[in-house]
């Protein structure tokens, strides 16, 4: 069995968090291939979400749980229209989380993860 790097990410508080309020998803990325026995790097968690209203509603609570704000460029913003509107969550396939314990510690961690939505609908999962 290949022996595993050692990165700068803990996927643990993440994707417990995102376990307590029951969000469906699947990793893909570097951790689904790291849970495949590949010997990648890992610095972020790519996640393909559910496309449900509820769902959504309960990535927003994991989100506030982890104290994470959404990375647009460079800038970190607030995830407050989120928390009004889930829905707007399908605006934009790709978007990206920091943690709260990455913005406080030498911890990394960065959520990245991918909605598919009508306008995406040539992807294949």
């Amino acid at each position: 069995m290949p022996s595993r790097k050692t990165t700068s990410l803990r996927a643990a508080p993440i994707l417990s968090a995102l376990g307590r309020h029951g969000v469906d998803f699947v990793t893909i990325g570097s951790y689904g291939a790291i849970l495949q026995n590949v010997d990648v790097p890992m610095t972020d968690i790519d996640i393909v979400l559910k496309d449900t209203h509820e769902n959504r509603r309960r990535l927003v609570s994991a989100l506030d749980e982890l104290d994470a704000r959404e990375l647009v460029g460079d800038t970190e913003e607030n995830i407050d229209e989120l928390r009004s509107d889930p829905d707007s969550m399908g605006d934009s396939i790709f978007r990206t989380f920091v943690t709260g314990l990455a913005r406080s510690t030498s911890f990394y961690g960065r959520l990245v993860f991918r909605t598919v939505t009508k306008t995406s609908s040539k992807t294949h999962l």
